[in-house]
């Protein structure tokens, strides 16, 4: 069965309007499929998405057009330009959400126009103390 052009079109129109390029696509579902959505506010009600791999020491952060569309008139650090935004988002997920704040941004990677991937570092866990006799 082939397929048309009919059937394309509109699949690779969500995908631009998405800022997602089907390499993208792939990727981030490969690498963060099975992460679980967590969510970080800065503030107007806004919401970007987590997806996090500890175990990789990397995370996606993901805005929306709706968050960038209101961001300039919420004020604040909604108000920031958008790669300080996604940086702050990290930091807030690293500090507040996943209680690491030890851990260090190593890395930033546009992956679209709305996914950002940040790699991370963390300090080894301190082995647990043991009582003195």
């Amino acid at each position: 069965m082939t397929t048309s052009p009919r059937r394309i079109a509109p699949l690779l129109l969500i995908a631009l309007l998405g800022g997602c390029s089907f390499d993208a696509f792939t990727y981030t579902v490969d690498r963060y499929g099975t992460a679980k959505e967590n969510l970080v506010h800065l503030g107007c009600r806004d919401a970007y998405a987590v997806y996090d791999r500890p175990d990789a020491g990397a995370m996606l952060v993901v805005t929306n057009g709706a968050n960038e569309a209101l961001s300039p008139l919420c004020g604040g650090l909604a108000e920031l330009p958008k790669p300080e935004r996604m940086r702050r988002v990290a930091r807030l997920f690293l500090d507040e959400t996943s209680d690491r704040p030890a851990c260090q941004i190593t890395r930033e990677t546009e992956v679209t126009a709305l996914h950002t991937e940040f790699n991370y570092r963390c300090p080894p866990p301190k082995p647990p103390r043991t009582a003195k006799r």
